[in-house]
């Protein structure tokens, strides 16, 4: 148990971070606390990972976890002006923290249903979409890889060997 607990963070720190300081260092040019976002991701992975066995639909649990990180944003954060007067931003956000709890959770628990299908499909798409409103063809890159690679390797192999 506590092992997982560990992978869960890691994965979701992994995940959040990369976008935090592509988003805030890169594009921003801002001097946000970092350490102050470290530590608002690892409560809300904590309680993203005790809510797996209290929501056991991934639907639901991504929808759940998509509004608590718009919530974040909104009551903590103070972006309610940025995140809710461009629904693109709002619909980014609430992607980006459902994306950020739900991806732990499909790597962790490696199984292949059709919502996982789905997701990689859908999140696929929208990484893509993201390409051509940025034009960045390296984020692009990286992301397909920070975020699908991993799910799909869990699901596909059993402790490093390739599953039949």
């Amino acid at each position: 148990m506590k092992k997982e607990i560990i992978k869960f963070i890691a994965l979701g720190l992994i995940i959040a971070l990369f976008i935090e300081i592509w988003r805030i260092y890169l594009i921003n040019k801002s001097e946000t606390n970092i350490l102050l976002m470290v530590l608002l991701y690892i409560v809300y992975l904590l309680f993203a990972f005790y809510s797996i066995n209290k929501i056991k639909n991934k639907f639901v649990y991504y929808l759940f976890f998509g509004i608590i990180g718009l919530i974040i944003e909104v009551v903590f954060l103070g972006q309610f002006t940025q995140t809710f007067v461009n629904l693109l931003v709002a619909l980014s956000v609430f992607t980006f923290w459902g994306a950020i709890a739900l991806i732990p959770r499909l790597i962790i628990e490696k199984s292949l249903d059709k919502f996982t299908i789905y997701f990689i499909l859908i999140l696929s798409i929208g990484l893509f979409l993201i390409y051509l409103i940025t034009n960045n063809a390296v984020l692009f890159i990286i992301l397909v890889l920070l975020w699908n690679i991993p799910i799909l390797r869990s699901i596909f192999t059993k402790r490093g060997k390739a599953v039949a």
